[in-house]
């Protein structure tokens, strides 16, 4: 089978010169009926975001008034009339523009598998200005006096739980439905390109159809040549590219990625990768795009992240400790005391210090024959109790660590702190992890957990210790709730 492609010429020009093949395209196979319909997923999703969020701030805006016309008379006064809660729906309309101007639509279209965690920074800077756009436009103008800081406090808030709720419901309905999902094509069949396609097949927003490439180490694993692109995206329907790092020499790849763009969404892994982080950005030098890589965050960051560890650690221990003491008296009545696990972890500057986590094995949380000696081991089955269990697949046996984050041993978010075993081979760049101080969650939680390997994992950990954020921070917390909701592997 042939299909229409373009050779790369080295003439006087450079190698950006081409010449079509002479030989006649061959006709493109029918797609069979089953995929004959469109996939553009991603403007189906902008749509059901747009919808959704329209549903949200509706909901939001109902609550209000019915808030307003529930409290009872004061002093013979009567009820709100409607014309006091017309802000209502410009509430509705202003909360829904801030979030268009601020690319929450656009970007769904464009983001190969959006997270409403990843967008919930995002959401809440975007419904708290519609909010202060309110204000401002209730003490000036046509709109002067009519809109009361209460009624905006109470749509804002609201907004501020159902616009994520409904996106996540929304996020639900497509995953669901499995002809809606976005279809991807790797171009590439080296270890990047199948980690890559490892983590996209985690996302349930992305069906991966196959990879191409020229010259594979495995053909059998791979569905044509690169050049058999177009018609494969045809055949299968598919409506997403994503360019790893295939056999073919980029240049000869450029041409034809031109072609794709028509036809579907094309990414690119960029080169460096490795290096890239959740903070670094692409920005323009006279038609050149540039990868930024974000810096070091300073001192004042940094004391803002000790601060924002204490206040959530001290207010989490407060909220929970009816939780505490019954998960303790579990724990207590089916495998004895002590409750608490300790072990020796390595720390900031390659300080050791205990760890404390429930206890979840049955013996001398210390020395007992299957205890792992890393955490990557898993324990036998036999000595886990059922409650050590449910605690293991929920997360809850790690909130003991929150006195850890106290003590000021740890951190909300970093890297996972290891035993001594695992930091003795540890090299070069992988002990930049050391650089800061260790976190109950972190970047390798949050993007696979046991799910990527013992590299990934570590290649993680730099990359956060190198380019955090409050903003990074801020981000994997969001996203830590719905990785425990996975459940977490035996062997942590």
């Amino acid at each position: 089978m042939s299909f229409p492609s373009l050779r790369v010429v080295d003439t006087a020009d450079g190698p950006w010169a081409h010449e079509p093949l002479v030989t006649a395209p061959a006709p493109t196979p029918a797609p069979p009926a089953a995929l004959a319909a469109p996939r553009r997923v991603r403007r189906s999703l902008a749509r059901l975001f747009f919808t959704s969020d329209l549903a949200a701030v509706t909901t939001a805006a109902a609550a209000t008034a019915l808030l307003a016309f529930a409290q009872p008379p004061v002093g013979g006064a009567t009820h709100p009339s409607f014309r006091s809660l017309a802000f209502l729906p410009v509430a509705v309309v202003v909360t829904l523009a801030v979030l268009a101007l601020r690319g929450s639509y656009t970007g769904a279209r464009r983001r190969l598998a959006p997270g409403v965690a990843d967008d919930l920074l995002s959401l809440v800077t975007a419904i708290c200005t519609a909010g202060l756009v309110l204000l401002a436009a209730g003490s000036a103008g046509p709109l002067r006096g009519r809109m009361p800081l209460l009624g905006v406090a109470l749509v804002v808030g609201a907004s501020l739980v159902l616009v994520p709720a409904f996106r996540a419901m929304a996020v639900a309905l497509v995953a669901a439905d499995r002809r809606r999902v976005s279809r991807v094509i790797v171009v590439g069949s080296g270890k990047v390109a199948g980690d890559l396609a490892r983590r996209l097949d985690r996302s349930p927003l992305v069906e991966v159809v196959g990879t191409v490439d020229d010259d594979p180490a495995t053909p059998h694993d791979v569905l044509g040549p690169v050049d058999d692109l177009p018609a494969l995206c045809r055949v299968a329907d598919a409506d997403r590219v994503v360019i790893a790092f295939s056999r073919r020499h980029p240049s000869r790849s450029a041409e034809l990625v031109l072609a794709l763009r028509d036809v579907v969404q094309v990414d690119v892994v960029v080169r460096y990768f490795e290096l890239a982080g959740w903070e670094s950005r692409l920005h323009d030098v006279a038609g050149l795009s540039l990868l930024n890589l974000g810096g070091k965050a300073g001192r004042l960051s940094g004391a803002a992240k000790r601060l924002l560890d204490l206040a959530v650690a001290t207010s989490l221990l407060l909220v929970l400790s009816p939780l505490l003491l019954v998960i303790a008296a579990g724990v207590a009545l089916e495998s004895g005391r002590p409750v608490l696990f300790r072990q020796r972890r390595v720390g900031r500057d390659r300080r050791p210090f205990t760890i404390f986590k429930f206890r979840t094995m049955r013996g001398r949380p210390l020395a007992v024959a299957g205890t792992p000696r890393t955490l990557f081991d898993v324990p036998d089955p036999s000595l886990v109790t059922a409650t050590g269990r449910l605690l293991r697949r929920t997360g809850l046996d790690e909130l003991p660590q929150l006195i850890n984050v106290l003590r000021g041993e740890m951190s909300l978010v970093g890297p996972r702190p290891f035993v001594a075993e695992e930091c003795a081979d540890l090299h070069g760049w992988a002990l930049r992890r050391f650089d800061v101080r260790p976190g109950l969650t972190g970047m390798w939680q949050v993007c696979g957990q046991h799910e990527v390997s013992f590299d990934e994992l570590c290649r993680l950990d730099v990359q956060y210790a190198t380019s955090w954020s409050l903003r990074t921070d801020l981000r994997i917390l969001a996203r830590t709730p719905s990785r425990l909701l996975h459940g977490s592997a035996p062997g942590r």
